[in-house]
């Protein structure tokens, strides 16, 4: 997915590499001197933890397990359709006192900031990447589907 998607490879990249094409070649040695060059100042480092969760319309609540109150809220929109979707219709409702699950994880970049500052100073203007949070359900039912039944 790396190299098609994010970095335009077209054709079977693995496949191509494999038989030593050279456009595959050029772009494999391109990332791995790229990693190369950043193993020393970035390390990816991801947070995560499992919480108990219940949806509330286009909101999803998540509990510390067996709390009364929710720990957090998130507020979504739907999308502008009939019948739109939302992220919390993919979390399961609360019943008899049973809650979905949920992981909810975000990336921790080590190290891009400070070469950040570092490249600013030496008068390279980098603009930082904003830091994602995602929810991902995986509680009982399928994942490609909502959970409104």
């Amino acid at each position: 997915m790396l190299y098609g998607r994010h970095l335009g490879y077209k054709g079977r990249f693995e496949q191509d590499l494999a038989s030593r094409d050279p456009k595959a070649l050029e772009l494999y040695n391109m990332v791995e001197e790229l990693k190369d060059f950043a193993k020393d100042f970035m390390q990816a480092k991801v947070v995560w933890q499992f919480f108990e969760t219940e949806r509330d319309g286009n909101s999803i609540h998540l509990f510390q397990p067996k709390a009364a109150e929710p720990l957090h809220t998130f507020h979504f929109g739907r999308q502008p359709r009939e019948n739109g979707l939302c992220l919390s219709d993919y979390i399961l409702p609360a019943a008899n006192g049973e809650r979905d699950v949920s992981a909810v994880r975000r990336p921790a970049r080590i190290g891009a900031a400070q070469r950040a500052r570092q490249r600013t100073r030496c008068g390279r203007i980098q603009r930082p990447q904003p830091e994602l949070v995602t929810a991902t359900r995986v509680g009982a039912g399928k994942h490609d589907e909502p959970a409104i039944r």
